[in-house]
């Protein structure tokens, strides 16, 4: 009796104590949590701004060289930094005569609390803003990227055509430790739901160059969920695909001790960019940010002479316009496989959908009018279909068909044109924003008095089997002419498909073939914008200029 006694007590004891333990765990953690809090707040109160805009002093975004000029460079600086990273060498390019944009990050330059609510397509959109601007407006455009610039920079150059990019220290993995046990995104994943704050300073920013530590004006507290949007971006850059689209001259510049960005994961990288003009340069004495370490010198001696290289005329004949330009670039896209049923309700950034590859139809036929509206589609699959959304910000939207089968290129229209297999035809799914659908099976598009020399309407009741998601209720008799966001979402079951080029089996892994188009024959400003190039002919019917789309396995 006495030992059962004994027994009890004991493990009484060693419930208080473990109970005891776990109360001090959670008080500490919740201390600790405070504590950290109010650091950030106080930092973010003492820090030095711009009385104008707000920003910290020495991150507002900067516009150098000829406003004439035109050969263009946009710097993208990279996580936790700003414009001011680059050190000096938006100088010396503004010098050489180029007109050079540098840009400010969302999230960045302000406070640690926006960063930790940018999410990864955020940062996305900006540089791809940024470079059609400049793509708009210059001959001849070049990206420089760091760190996760780079990352940046790389994503953009698979949607926009450039004349040469430039990758300093990119990220496309973090450098692993052998101390590290897991992997770095792994720590990221497990500390975001225990962390919001992990302290960095000027000692751990990663120069060698003693002096250096202090020039890099940086974030000193990193909000642990932001490291889960930058886990992100990598796994977004290095997807099949991505990098076998950038055919344009690339530089890319790393150390083989740089501890945060790994030399590794930038050479295997380098080595899948298909450009017969590409150069990888190495250095041994720097850390992570090249621009003020000690090779620096030597590092804005390679950009900038790679830089001019790129604004030398082109070998052949006169400078093209911008539809040739955008011209042999390869395309493809991966249609990622869907977790669960997606939504048809237009939320561009709703579960499934946010997963998601985002192409952009940008490349506008010469006979366009000035109005080039932006357009993105996104598109994911699941073993009973596929599923396309368009999303156009646009104005002078007119839609005034209603029935299935009327001519809706002649309305504010998306089209999406999709060949199953490389011996049979192809499908045009064209959709005007309210919904209204045209749709064929072409087996041949050679061009009659009747309209295609092998052609027939899928049947209406196959055509019911779309479920289809339209934001603008219709019809649209007068036009709108000011600024208008509209959504086209629809489900096509692989049946459909079937019931002309047969049994399609398991999908994940097959290569089609498509392109994506944006039309408005009738509006008051017509245009005519392709995802992958269509050569000088204003002809969407042409399959062999249709580009490879990969089922993710």
């Amino acid at each position: 009796m006495r030992m059962q006694n004994v027994k009890g007590s004991r493990a009484r004891r060693a419930k208080r104590a473990l109970l005891g333990a776990l109360v001090v765990a959670v008080l500490s953690y919740a201390g600790c949590a405070v504590v950290t809090n109010k650091l950030v707040l106080r930092e973010e109160r003492t820090a030095v701004r711009d009385p104008e805009s707000g920003l910290l002093v020495g991150t507002a975004p900067r516009v150098l060289g000829p406003e004439d000029s035109s050969c263009a460079v946009l710097m993208v600086h990279g996580y936790l930094g700003a414009g001011q990273n680059f050190a000096d060498l938006p100088e010396r390019l503004a010098q050489q005569g180029w007109r050079v944009r540098v840009m400010l990050l969302p999230g960045h330059g302000t406070s640690p609390h926006d960063l930790e609510a940018v999410t990864p397509d955020e940062l996305i959109d900006a540089v791809l803003e940024e470079a059609r601007a400049l793509r708009a407006h210059h001959q001849k455009v070049v990206l420089v990227g760091h760190s996760m610039g780079g990352t940046l920079s790389t994503l953009a150059a698979a949607e926009v055509p450039l004349d040469g990019l430039v990758l300093a220290a990119p990220y496309f993995g973090i450098t692993r430790r052998w101390y590290y046990v897991l992997s770095p995104e792994q720590w990221v994943r497990i500390g975001s739901p225990l962390l919001r704050w992990v302290y960095k300073g000027h000692k751990f920013t990663q120069v060698n160059r003693p002096e250096g530590k202090k020039q890099v004006l940086s974030y000193t507290w990193v909000p642990v969920k932001s490291g889960l949007a930058l886990t992100e971006l990598a796994r977004e850059v290095n997807q099949p695909g991505l990098l076998e689209r950038i055919e344009c001259p690339v530089l890319l510049i790393h150390s083989h001790g740089d501890v945060a960005a790994s030399p590794r994961h930038a050479a295997a990288a380098f080595e899948r960019f298909p450009s017969s003009d590409k150069r990888f340069v190495w250095f041994d004495r720097s850390n992570h940010h090249l621009f003020f370490d000690y090779d620096r010198e030597q590092v804005m001696e390679e950009i900038a002479a790679f830089v001019d290289q790129c604004s030398a005329p082109e070998p052949m004949g006169p400078i093209r316009d911008a539809q040739d330009d955008q011209k042999e670039q390869a395309m493809s896209y991966v249609i990622r496989k869907a977790t669960e049923r997606p939504a048809l309700d237009g939320d561009w950034d709703g579960p499934q959908w946010v997963n998601a590859n985002t192409l952009e139809v940008a490349l506008f036929h010469e006979k366009s009018s000035d109005h080039r509206p932006r357009v993105r589609a996104r598109v994911l699959y699941d073993a009973e279909g596929v599923y396309v959304m368009f999303r156009v910000e646009d104005r002078y939207v007119l839609a005034t068909r209603t029935q299935y089968q009327d001519p809706v290129c002649r309305d504010a229209c998306v089209e999406f044109f999709v060949q199953p297999k490389p011996d049979k035809g192809y499908f045009n799914f064209e959709t005007s924003c309210i919904g209204t659908i045209l749709l064929s099976y072409v087996e041949d598009p050679t061009r009659t008095p009747e309209g295609f020399e092998k052609s027939k309407p899928v049947a209406e009741d196959l055509a019911n089997q779309i479920e289809l998601f339209h934001s603008i209720p219709g019809p649209v008799i007068e036009e709108i002419e000011e600024e208008t966001t509209w959504t086209v979402a629809y489900f096509v079951p692989f049946t459909l498909f079937e019931a002309h080029v047969g049994a399609l089996g398991d999908v994940a892994g097959q290569e089609w073939r498509a392109n994506f188009y944006k039309c408005a024959d009738e509006s008051s400003h017509p245009h005519w914008a392709s995802w992958a190039p269509i050569a000088e002919e204003l002809n969407f019917h042409r399959p062999d200029k249709f580009a490879p789309v990969y089922f993710e396995r």
